[in-house]
Parts: structure tokens; C-alpha cells; sequence
């Protein structure tokens, strides 16, 4: 696998641009980044639900066949909320 997480989704989200049109891509992936590797699932998080409910519903399969050709591996890909991530690190 690829060097670090950030290096990873960095490929990933090219290989995106060039199959997701402009608008979309810049709405709801240019505010995205990979912040841990949860045994077989890249976590990515989102800055508000709206991106992640609009990624998981529309982009997924697309989202896991570029990672998993970049990758090498079979990765699973999960959303969560920016403000929502804060929240469990503080409170737990």
C-alpha cells in the first residue's frame, strides 16, 4: 500500500476529477480527507452530513473502485462528519 493516508486519498481524489464533473467534485470532495485506516476501511471525513449522505448515496461505488485500484487492496471507504469526529474525541 501507499505511503501514508494523505498520499493515498490524494490519488484518489485525482482519479475522481477526471470522472466526476467540476461542480460536484468541488462541492463534495475538495473538502475531504483521510484521517485514519479502521482495519479494511479508510476513514474519510467531511466537513457537514449533507457531504457525507451525498458520497455515500451517489459516489461510493465509484469512490471504492478508485481506492481499490490505487490501493492494491479491497478498501472499504466510511464517512464521518468533521464537527461529529471532534464531539467523540472530546466526550469520550
Amino acid at each position: 500500500m501507499l505511503g501514508s493516508l494523505e498520499d493515498l486519498w490524494i490519488q484518489v481524489l485525482q482519479s475522481l476529477r477526471d470522472r466526476v464533473q467540476q461542480p460536484s467534485f468541488g462541492t463534495w470532495f475538495q473538502p475531504t480527507r483521510a484521517v485514519d485506516l479502521d482495519g479494511n476501511s479508510l476513514v474519510v471525513q467531511v466537513p457537514h452530513r449533507l457531504a457525507k449522505e451525498q458520497l455515500e448515496s451517489n459516489y461510493l461505488r465509484l469512490i471504492r473502485e478508485c481506492l481499490s485500484d490505487i490501493a492494491g487492496d479491497a478498501l472499504d471507504v466510511r464517512f464521518v462528519v468533521m464537527d461529529q469526529d471532534l464531539r467523540d474525541k472530546t466526550f469520550a
